[in-house]
């Protein structure tokens, strides 16, 4: 039957407990090394505002290049149903990916770190 101490490896401190990280002790060989980025920093209000733009551009783009799409759904039905339906199947979710994948791409995630495992049975 496996311990706590085997399935919980890592002890964790608060802050106010008095323990090594409360008391600024802390093992250098457990932290993780930081990294000398020299990239550029964006605030998020404005990685907010450069994805907005990427999708907005992308969205765009889309409609451009459904026009013949569009113009053979409103020949088929009419322009308001055509606009709408083709609205929602696909230049929404289109501005929904790209304004997610851009997010994604300006986000500077931290380093991963080891995480050991603990054996289950």
């Amino acid at each position: 039957m496996p311990t706590r101490a085997t399935l919980f490896p890592v002890k964790l401190s608060l802050a106010g407990s008095g323990g090594q990280a409360a008391r600024g002790k802390t093992n250098p060989s457990t932290c993780a090394p930081r990294e000398n980025s020299r990239r550029l920093y964006l605030s998020v209000r404005s990685k907010f505002l450069v994805a907005f733009a990427i999708a907005t551009l992308w969205t765009a783009l889309s409609t451009w290049l459904s026009g013949g799409w569009l113009r053979d759904l409103a020949a088929v039905t009419n322009w308001p149903f055509a606009l709408i339906a083709i609205g929602f199947i696909a230049y929404v979710p289109g501005f929904m990916n790209a304004f997610l994948i851009a997010t994604l791409l300006l986000d500077r995630k931290p380093p991963l770190r080891p995480v050991a495992l603990a054996r289950a049975f």
